[in-house]
């Protein structure tokens, strides 16, 4: 696992952040993400990138500021496709790992049109059930970022496996 990270500190703040594409999922997955730390600014906003996320979030829950949905990130939460910026506000510290993906393995991983998750920001347990409650306290008792990426990767390895139709490579692409 080819793993990037980049160590920031200044007066923005000072956190860890690692990625990781895993090729086994690309076209479906654009990468998994986590970033540990703090951030002197308490908001950050988000800008509308083409992906849906799902977040993770394993320490201080963050708060939804503006956009709609879920007021807290509490464990698992899936961020839509969005047409307009987000803002949330994060605590004094942070742990959160994300999974950004794109349109084709939205669909497949969660099964439904991604017109009823866009512009919004929801409960993963609401939509997938408590399989994802599961997956977050797996993830906080795994020993390594590695070991963190590699729980989500066979995670939605799985669901894609059980998936009642596959994606066409040329629509993943």
């Amino acid at each position: 696992m080819r793993l990037t990270t980049v160590h920031h500190d200044d007066a923005l703040g000072s956190w860890v952040y690692h990625e990781w594409k895993p090729p086994l999922l690309a076209g479906l997955v654009d990468r998994l993400w986590y970033s540990a730390g703090r951030a002197a600014l308490p908001r950050k906003r988000i800008f509308p990138n083409g992906m849906l996320e799902l977040l993770v979030t394993l320490g201080e829950p963050m708060r939804l500021v503006e956009g709609r949905g879920v007021d807290r990130f509490i464990g698992g939460t899936l961020s839509g496709l969005h047409s307009r910026p987000l803002t949330i506000e994060m605590g004094a510290s942070q742990e959160t790992l994300g999974l950004r993906l794109r349109p084709a393995g939205a669909y497949a991983l969660l099964a439904r049109p991604l017109g009823e998750i866009s512009d919004v920001t929801l409960d993963l347990d609401a939509l997938v059930g408590r399989v994802a409650r599961e997956l977050a306290e797996r993830l906080a008792g795994a020993p390594s970022i590695a070991a963190r990426f590699r729980l989500v990767h066979d995670w939605v390895r799985a669901r894609l496996a059980r998936a009642p139709a596959a994606v066409d490579p040329a629509v993943a692409w």
